[in-house]
């Protein structure tokens, strides 16, 4: 059985979405905020994630978040899923993290944008590419004829 609750889905948001800050993590994941704050000092207490201190202007510094070894390790673990695996499909490697790190100006706005989309379509799924000329997608919903939404 694999885990449930806020801290399951941080890992995952964090998964996906390398360098979220905690306001972000609060609107793509659904959770309220004092329960994603909480989660997040406990991830970061039991060495799951770390954070860096970032500032873009004209958005105010903030820490943003993402998976240390350890966390990828409970990852895997959780989804039943080798490592490598999870480090070929998600924006996890080291590889990927220089990458992001050499986006991290655009990034805030990338997460900002997706923040706001998940007002509208929620629950988003989104991606980072390595080599197409898109750096990355936001895919929502798709409305089904009774008007409620389905994962898409």
């Amino acid at each position: 059985m694999r885990p449930e609750g806020c801290e399951h889905d941080l890992v995952r948001a964090l998964a996906s979405m390398p360098f979220l800050d905690r306001q972000e993590m609060t609107t793509v994941t659904g959770w309220f905020r004092a329960t994603v704050y909480e989660a997040v000092e406990r991830l970061g207490a039991e060495g799951l994630c770390a954070s860096v201190l970032h500032a873009a202007d004209p958005l105010p510094p903030a820490r943003r978040f993402h998976l240390t070894a350890m966390g990828l390790a409970r990852l895997a673990e959780e989804e039943d899923r080798p490592l490598e695996a999870l480090l070929r499909e998600r924006p996890l490697s080291a590889q990927w993290r220089r990458s992001l790190m050499e986006r991290f100006d655009v990034l805030p706005s990338m997460y900002h944008l997706a923040s706001i989309l998940t007002g509208v379509a929620y629950p988003i799924r989104f991606r980072w590419y390595r080599s197409t000329s898109l750096d990355a997608a936001v895919y929502c919903p798709t409305a089904e004829p009774s008007g409620s939404y389905g994962r898409g």
